[in-house]
């Protein structure tokens, strides 16, 4: 451990980005568990992890009921409002996606075997339902319209690069 980490450790005070989910509620108790005073900083900036904000006032209620000894630690927990990126540049999309790629050389008919398969199963009710609760909406497609999907994402994400004058270091 580091000098300045452990000088950090020291302090009294600590700050967690708290939004209510798994990870933020366990490094909340780690923090409990070392300062003496603890305040919270969460982020609403109207996605998907809406529900765990939700749940960040029914976890904080049980952390007090649960741990007076904690509960005494507790600070003020904030929450701020983050305007989108839609709303700094209208029109403009960021969104979460995933796919499945195969090796350059890979035959047609194997290709087409993949994509039929894949998008049955994410055609399927169960699959579907459970996508859904997880906060994922399948985009079934074929593989040349996906391939004009990562190629619209590239150049969207390449004009942020440009205008952003970002450089590889």
């Amino acid at each position: 451990m580091s000098d300045q980490f452990r000088d950090q450790l020291n302090s009294t005070n600590a700050l967690v980005l708290f939004s209510g989910g798994q990870d933020s509620a366990t490094c909340l108790a780690w923090a409990l568990e070392r300062f003496a005073r603890v305040e919270m900083l969460g982020f609403n900036y109207r996605q998907r992890h809406a529900i765990e904000l939700e749940c960040r006032a029914r976890l904080l209620d049980g952390i007090k009921s649960l741990r007076p000894d904690w509960s005494a630690k507790l600070g003020e927990s904030h929450t701020l409002d983050i305007p989108t990126l839609a709303e700094f540049v209208p029109g403009y999309e960021a969104s979460q996606w995933y796919g499945v790629g195969a090796p350059k050389d890979t035959p047609a008919a194997v290709i087409d075997k993949l994509n039929k398969e894949i998008n049955a199963v994410a055609a399927d009710p169960i699959i579907k339902a459970r996508l859904a609760g997880l906060g994922v909406d399948p985009m079934s497609m074929t593989s040349a319209e996906f391939g004009k999907s990562i190629a619209a994402e590239t150049e969207k994400w390449a004009k942020v690069i440009r205008v952003a004058n970002i450089k590889a270091e």
